[in-house]
């Protein structure tokens, strides 16, 4: 077994949809030889049908971008640790940001497009029609057991929120549960995603 030391420093681009762009940095290290880790509670796949030895590794997850439907594949081998980490089941860390700390323990994701790592944070990107009340909005939220106290209005389209929600699959599962609704433009899951400088 071959033992590595050293750091790789990547800057990346980071944003969700509709957001700018923050350049962030990431670092991919060998872990501590002496410490043994314990590794993060894994979150349950609401997908995985219960199967005793199936890792999900590859398992298709898909949520609405706009109008099309965008495919990401679940890494099992890969988790946001403690440490704010991307690190492989192993221990193994790959990917270091501390803006990832609040996804600690959940899934991590591969774009089928590009091909990058993708967490989710927490939270949904909303727009609803524009044409709504006030009134018409809070129905909306009340409907899909949304308290008020979850939502905060963007400003980067009329009636546009970003809905609270637990990170991992609760994002993607609201995200998903809203979009098809009559009055929704648009409803994303919030997703950190990996992007390398050029």
């Amino acid at each position: 077994m071959r033992t590595c030391f050293g750091v790789l420093v990547v800057v990346a681009v980071v944003a969700g949809p509709g957001a700018w762009a923050q350049p962030l940095e990431f670092e991919a290290t060998d872990p501590p030889s002496q410490k043994k880790r314990s590794p993060a509670p894994k979150q349950r796949d609401p997908q995985a049908r219960g199967d005793a030895g199936q890792s999900g590794q590859g398992r298709v997850y898909t949520y609405a971008d706009g109008d099309r439907t965008v495919r990401v594949r679940l890494q099992s081998d890969l988790e946001v640790s403690g440490d704010g980490s991307v690190a492989r089941s192993s221990g193994e860390h790959i990917v270091t940001k501390d803006s990832a700390r609040r996804s600690t323990g959940q899934p991590v994701f591969r774009s089928e497009s590009s091909g990058s790592l993708m967490t989710l944070p927490g939270g949904v990107l909303l727009v609803l029609d524009a044409e709504w009340s006030k009134a018409e909005t809070n129905a909306f939220f009340a409907r899909n057991r949304i308290k008020l106290n979850r939502v905060s209005a963007l400003d980067i389209a009329a009636n546009s929120f970003f809905v609270e929600t637990e990170p991992g699959f609760p994002s993607l599962n609201l995200a998903n549960a809203l979009a098809a609704q009559e009055g929704v433009r648009i409803s994303s899951p919030n997703w950190w995603r990996e992007h390398t400088a050029k």
